[in-house]
């Protein structure tokens, strides 16, 4: 609030003119007092001061925000907006778009232009990826970081005003034509093996610091290839989590631990139900059912798993973690999951989103591992015009005749 008032001269008189004193802010946030000289009218001296007062202290304009402190703003925002405690989603993105910052060189929004974030694209596409053999980074990496830096200057300009996104141009790469992981799926036979392969394990060769026994290994892999639970959701579920008496027995999966955010209520089939009774019944009841610490796709812990087919029988070769088809890890049980669906009868796309939690059909498509015998007996059927085909064949074969 503006300060307004006629001063006492030296000589003890009024002074004819209203003084102004506002307070305000530096550039360093330190308060100050600005003074000015007003009119001799009090309403016009006021509308200075007002006018005063809304130019030092009205807030900076988007152009004069520093892209740091909006990142702290946004960050806030996006861990409120959260989904799930344990997802380090919110870590990942700030860092992808601080790098990106740090490379063009922002320091506002005005700074942010298409042509340097391209060339930072580039520049993270030709360097090398840590953890990858020295492969260059994958173009569904390139997606993320297109994704988090978009992301943030969408949000600047709903949420700030900037007169227009200055990445709007930019569209995510065909990551199908890069795959880094592909994962395929094992036959009936072969998860046979993996099962009874896992039971048969003799203490010492299963298991993260020996905290699973080869039952409780085992007893994983029936859960996750039958209910398309995630490793870690699955890792943490206790058996106060699993409903067996119900009619329809089911087992809870908290928002808290679901990647999508959402509690979720997952279908068991009975012959399942019959099995793990009787595991779940030794087990703590508020306890998770499998201890340990443990990689986000379970590579290390599957390679063990498959080395041990092998040992069933000598004339039998284990079976192999990576093949031309791709890779079995603990998330590949998910897509045997799909693919057994869609196995053993033919099921509509969005029963089998439902199934498998997600709301994108093209990310279902990736999960159903559809062999090409299979779609060999799809069309053996189809319905085909014209004559007998002995008769077309005689036909074409005049018509190449001549």
């Amino acid at each position: 609030m503006a300060s307004i008032k006629k001063i006492t001269g030296s000589d003890g008189k009024p002074s004819q003119k209203y003084h102004i004193w506002i307070v305000a802010r530096d550039e360093l946030g330190r308060k100050k007092r600005v003074h000015r000289v007003g009119t001799e009218s009090y309403l016009e001296s006021k509308a200075m001061g007002d006018a005063l007062e809304a130019e030092f202290n009205s807030p900076p304009t988007v152009s004069e925000m520093g892209l740091r402190e909006l990142l702290s703003e946004y960050e806030v925002i996006r861990r409120h907006r959260q989904r799930s405690a344990r997802s380090n989603h919110v870590k990942e993105t700030l860092s992808r778009i601080s790098l990106a910052i740090n490379h063009c060189q922002w320091r506002n929004p005005d700074d942010i232009r298409e042509g340097a974030f391209l060339d930072f694209l580039a520049a993270l596409r030709a360097e090398p990826e840590a953890g990858r053999f020295g492969l260059p980074r994958s173009l569904e990496t390139i997606n993320k970081y297109i994704t988090a830096v978009k992301g943030f200057t969408r949000w600047i300009c709903n949420s700030k005003g900037l007169a227009r996104d200055p990445l709007s141009g930019i569209g995510k790469r065909d990551a199908s034509v890069d795959p880094r992981i592909v994962r395929r799926v094992l036959t009936n036979e072969e998860f046979e093996r993996l099962f009874q392969a896992t039971l048969n394990l003799t203490e010492g060769q299963y298991s993260f610091r020996r905290l699973n026994s080869n039952v409780d290994l085992a007893m994983y892999l029936l859960i996750a290839s039958t209910t398309g639970l995630r490793l870690y959701e699955c890792w943490t579920r206790t058996p106060a989590d699993f409903d067996l008496d119900s009619p329809t027995p089911t087992v809870y999966v908290p928002a808290s631990y679901a990647k999508g955010g959402r509690a979720d209520w997952i279908a068991l089939s009975p012959n399942v139900v019959d099995l793990i009774r009787p595991w779940l019944a030794t087990k703590p009841p508020h306890e998770p059912i499998l201890k340990g610490a443990i990689h986000r796709s379970g590579g290390w812990l599957m390679r063990k798993l498959l080395a041990a087919t092998g040992d069933l029988a000598k004339d039998i070769e284990p079976i192999p973690f990576e093949t031309s088809d791709g890779r079995y890890d603990c998330h590949a049980l998910r897509h045997q999951f799909a693919s057994n669906l869609t196995r053993t009868h033919p099921i509509p796309i969005v029963r089998l989103m439902d199934h498998l939690r997600v709301v994108d059909a093209k990310l279902v498509m990736r999960y159903t591992h559809v062999e090409l015998a299979e779609r060999q007996h799809d069309v053996t059927n189809l319905f085909v015009p014209g004559q007998p085909p002995e008769e077309v064949a005689r036909k074409v074969a005049r018509k190449v005749a001549r």
